[in-house]
């Protein structure tokens, strides 16, 4: 994987898509990944955004369940996790 700075995209953007031909790119601001480009064909764009959106969720869930992990969460009983739902769905209604 390679790395193009914003202000490369925006100064040599010709070298940009030359790049983007070999590989995947990262997008930098100020060193810190800001953003991906990926190589893909028209055919293929709705899968690849939704390949995306569900990698990204994966992602998410695995924090959260990591999260819950280490604070002791994963081992609640049943009947506690259900009232921590009725608390939220009340505390919500106000």
């Amino acid at each position: 994987m390679k790395f193009v700075s914003v202000r490369d995209f925006r100064n040599r953007p010709g070298e940009v898509w030359r790049k983007l031909r070999e590989d995947d790119l990262v997008l930098t601001a100020r060193g810190e990944p800001r953003g991906i480009l990926m190589r893909v064909g028209e055919d293929e764009l709705e899968e690849a955004l939704e390949a995306l959106h569900r990698a990204r969720a994966m992602t998410a869930l695995s924090r959260m369940r990591k999260r819950a992990a280490d604070a002791g969460l994963d081992r609640m009983p049943p009947e506690e996790i259900e009232r921590e739902i009725q608390a939220a769905r009340e505390q919500r209604r106000r």
